[in-house]
């Protein structure tokens, strides 16, 4: 059902609640789709950015500013993922924004992209990374490491295993694995990757939701793995054929990419060239300036849109219908007339807005997860691990206090080199559009294999803890979180903080962010259906719903939160 019914009439107000990626990416898009409309973009903080926030700290015994140095952390998301939808508007936004130069990304042969899962023998204290599999030799490894072992009869023996009756009922993903394969998957595998994107358990979250993919696998092909297969098999013989030159790639680009193309404007690069170009990226930074990079450029292009009018530290007391047919927004200092509010906060926020609806009971329902970050910045190179992290699975969690994962953001930031560097290269993404796959997959790798990685010397990284299983490792003081961190840098990486606590430079700092990750339980697309009718039902189509709780990708990362803004302009030119 679609979140907005109709298409609004000219010169009206629209409020957008939040200035987060949600709240600016929207106002961006309507107010290009729509330069007539008026917008109140409402902002409980002093500033922009929401869940994004790239802090910056200096550091340096000279007290001359121009010899010091500085260090970007993040307090929260950091990358994007390489070829995603909302990651090509992101991305072509940023280039229409004159930000090209700021774009970063690691190669997918870089050391910089790989990833980890804690593994550890049973009955046993040794633990090591055991890497996820990207080639024929890490998958031999990872499949008779610890954390599979014990599965590799049962991951056989899915293909022969009845395909579930009925597809209409939800189930955890917890359930699932369990019935199609065996416990040791979920509790290594299926739990560390739920740790890493949402801090949930997947005893609660719904497959259908967070894994729809593997679910229709199933439901055509009665086994995920002659699904997968069959999958791998067509792009190894598509890949064979165009690289003989018998067959080209065909990608088909979505129908948001081509609304965007139709009625926001033609892309800097097309997006078929920039879909392929992706595919040798899986990993978007922005080094330079840390992420907060795409809320800063959006907030001042619209900035100085005189239709566009920004409220800070604004304390909502309630949203109601009135009498003229419009919505009524009440703060501490006024109440503003709305013909429409966006909302792209937290659901509970906005459910104490509208307490007495149908639709105030099912925002809700929608549970919350809790992060400790911690950042650690060492002003040494100490990490000979190079990668994007490691993911800490449900079979090891309690050992390592609530660890969820750690980041190695210094490694990122060495193997990441600006995206659009070579011009050559450029020129041909942009000239020539039906340019091959394998001519493209040639010269980024011709390109990455010249560059040499530099010694950043610092070592960064970032540490999550807590989510959806501990509330009290929030509140631990800073004594105690040292003691915990420094025990898993010792155990992983051989690093004594103690013998560096005292540099210029050394910072640990946690960050509590309560409420942050939306958990969709078992049930979520009943509950999402609900939500949309009520929206309908009580406020006509004048109230919708953005951010991570409710948008159409059903997913919580930065390019689906973006393109969701998208695809609700386009409801509402």
């Amino acid at each position: 059902m679609s979140i907005a019914s109709r298409s609004l009439q000219k010169n009206l107000t629209v409020g957008v609640i939040g200035s987060g990626i949600s709240g600016l990416s929207f106002t961006y898009f309507l107010s290009q789709l729509r330069p007539d409309l008026n917008f109140i973009v409402f902002e409980k903080q002093k500033e922009v950015g929401g869940y994004i926030h790239s802090e910056t700290k200096t550091y340096g015994k000279d007290a001359n500013s121009s010899l010091k140095k500085s260090v970007i952390l993040e307090k929260g998301p950091r990358t994007l993922r390489g070829s995603s939808d909302g990651t090509l508007l992101i991305l072509d936004t940023l280039l229409k924004l004159g930000q090209k130069e700021k774009i970063y990304a690691v190669h997918s042969k870089s050391p910089g992209n790989k990833k980890y899962l804690l593994s550890y023998e049973k009955n046993s204290n040794d633990e090591a990374l055991t890497e996820v599999p990207n080639s024929v030799e890490t998958l031999f490894k990872f499949l008779f490491s610890s954390l599979t072992k014990y599965s590799i009869i049962n991951i056989f023996l899915e293909m022969f295993r009845k395909k579930k009756k009925d597809f209409s009922k939800d189930e955890s993903i917890e359930a699932f694995f369990k019935r199609r394969f065996d416990k040791y998957l979920n509790e290594n595998i299926a739990s560390a990757m739920i740790h890493g994107i949402y801090a949930g358990d997947t005893s609660k979250l719904s497959f259908q939701t967070i894994m729809p993919k593997l679910a229709e696998l199933e439901k055509t092909d009665r086994s995920i793995l002659l699904g997968l297969l069959k999958q791998n098999y067509k792009a190894f013989t598509t890949k064979k054929l165009e690289k003989s030159g018998k067959e080209e790639c065909q990608i088909e680009l979505s129908k948001n990419l081509k609304d965007y193309s139709k009625y926001i404007s033609s892309p800097s690069i097309p997006f078929i060239n920039l879909k392929k170009f992706l595919k040798n990226y899986p990993i978007i930074s922005f080094k330079e300036t840390g992420i907060s990079i795409l809320t800063k450029v959006l907030y001042e292009n619209l900035k100085k849109n005189p239709k566009v009018k920004f409220l800070f530290e604004q304390d909502i007391e309630s949203i109601s219908k009135n009498e003229n047919g419009k919505l009524s927004l009440k703060t501490l200092q006024k109440v503003y007339e709305l013909d429409h509010i966006r909302s792209t906060i937290n659901s509970h926020s906005l459910a104490s807005l509208i307490s007495t609806s149908l639709l105030a009971k099912d925002l809700q329902k929608l549970n919350y997860s809790d992060i400790l970050l911690v950042n650690l910045f060492i002003p040494k190179n100490l990490l000979y691990t190079e990668g994007f992290g490691y993911l800490v699975p449900k079979s090891s969690i309690l050992k390592h206090n609530y660890l969820l994962g750690c980041i190695f953001d210094s490694s990122i930031e060495k193997h990441s080199f600006r995206l659009f560097e070579n011009n050559r290269l450029l020129v041909n993404l942009i000239n020539y559009p039906k340019i091959k796959q394998e001519e493209i997959n040639s010269l980024t790798y011709s390109d990455f294999s010249k560059k040499k990685p530099a010694d950043l010397g610092y070592t960064k990284l970032t540490l999550m803890y807590g989510g959806i299983y501990n509330k009290e490792v929030l509140s631990q003081s800073y004594n105690q979180l040292f003691k915990k961190v420094n025990k898993i840098l010792e155990d992983q990486f051989n690093i004594d903080l103690n013998v560096y606590k005292d540099e210029n430079g050394f910072i640990l700092e946690k960050t509590v962010i309560e409420n942050c990750i939306p958990q969709y339980e078992v049930g979520y697309n009943d509950l999402y259906e609900n939500v949309m009718k009520n929206l309908q039902s009580e406020f006509e189509g004048k109230l919708s719903i953005g951010g991570m709780s409710f948008n159409k990708a059903k997913s919580i990362g930065v390019p689906d939160c973006f393109m969701d803004s998208f695809e609700s302009s386009i409801e509402l030119k």
